[in-house]
């Protein structure tokens, strides 16, 4: 690995197999971060990422895992569906964020390639008697304890400049949203509000979001649930 300290495309922020990891690309990568997510992920962590990311796709070609284009497309298609855009609408809001077509395919590829990758390696090749999940349990009772916890769902509703999901509305209109829906919840309807109208990939739960510790939610939303 090999760090620079200018910004030019040709200056190498890591080498991976002979394959170049530019400055500017890992700039260019951090920037497309959430707010929230850049506020605790440094720019080395993301490159340690992108990093492992690499080692992990040329391992898996080494060993002639495929992800054919047909793969790709149809996990492009399960996430404009998750969006709840349409296609020309979703390409739209790519193009906002200086995001192309090809981008986000090599994003799926990467994604689908190593979970193949750790299926084939790991998973098939794993096999745990349970005499040895006995014996790792008694040895190591503090992996065990559970930490305080809660469990939440969630009705998230996003405006046309959020980074995080996708929507045509307004922030004015998105709050509008969240009032008309919040004057509709009551004690048994939660649920199903969340399947209706949440833009969050938890809505085909209800919103669930099931259970989850301190420091793995944004502030705001951990400081409500844990109240």
């Amino acid at each position: 690995t090999i760090m620079s300290s200018g910004t030019s495309d040709k200056q190498i922020a890591a080498t991976v197999n002979g394959e170049i990891i530019t400055v500017s690309e890992l700039e260019r990568t951090y920037n497309r971060l959430p707010p929230q997510t850049r506020s605790i992920v440094t720019k080395e962590d993301l490159l340690a990422q992108m990093i492992n990311e690499k080692v992990l796709v040329h391992e898996a070609e080494r060993l002639g895992i495929e992800v054919t284009g047909q793969d790709i497309q149809d996990f492009l298609d399960k996430i404009i569906q998750q969006s709840g855009l349409t296609k020309e609408e979703f390409e739209a809001r790519l193009a906002k964020q200086n995001i192309t077509s090809g981008m986000i395919q090599d994003e799926i590829y990467k994604q689908l390639i190593i979970t193949k990758l750790y299926q084939q390696e790991i998973v098939n090749k794993t096999h745990v008697s349970e005499e040895q999940i006995e014996n790792y349990y008694k040895e190591n009772p503090e992996k065990f304890t559970v930490k305080e916890q809660v469990k939440a769902s969630h009705i998230l509703i996003c405006d046309n400049e959020s980074t995080v999901c996708s929507s045509n509305l307004t922030r004015d209109e998105a709050l509008a949203k969240i009032e008309e829906i919040k004057g509709m919840i009551n004690d048994t309807n939660f649920a199903k509000l969340a399947e209706e109208y949440s833009n969050g990939p938890s809505a085909v739960q209800g919103g669930d979001l099931g259970y989850f510790g301190r420091g793995m939610m944004v502030k705001q939303f951990e400081d409500a649930a844990f109240a």
